[in-house]
């Protein structure tokens, strides 16, 4: 969803823009490309052999603390979240998570 997320005095459209953009925590140049994109997954793809080597075992935590920062600067998705009661969440872009 359009809610920005601020990390470090800068400012990210999306949860997906600030998620793809950790993954290239070695490489500024990149990580300001994809804040900056209108298609951040696909801007990511392009240097995906950049992408850290612990990317993988980070990935759940790094989630985590994106959605986290997502609900904390954008108070109104927190009474969204609660009307949802105690069903499951599922991300359509990986049922991993």
């Amino acid at each position: 969803s359009p809610h920005p997320i601020m990390v470090s005095g800068h400012t990210y459209t999306t949860a997906e823009h600030l998620l793809e953009a950790m993954k290239f925590k070695y490489h500024p140049e990149i990580v300001e490309q994809i804040r900056c994109s209108g298609d951040p997954r696909r801007t990511a793809e392009m240097y995906g052999h950049y992408v850290r080597i612990d990317w993988e075992s980070r990935k759940a935590v790094k989630i985590e603390e994106v959605v986290r920062a997502k609900y904390l600067q954008n108070p109104d998705l927190i009474v969204e979240l609660l009307d949802t009661g105690n069903r499951y969440l599922i991300d359509e872009a990986d049922t991993q998570f």
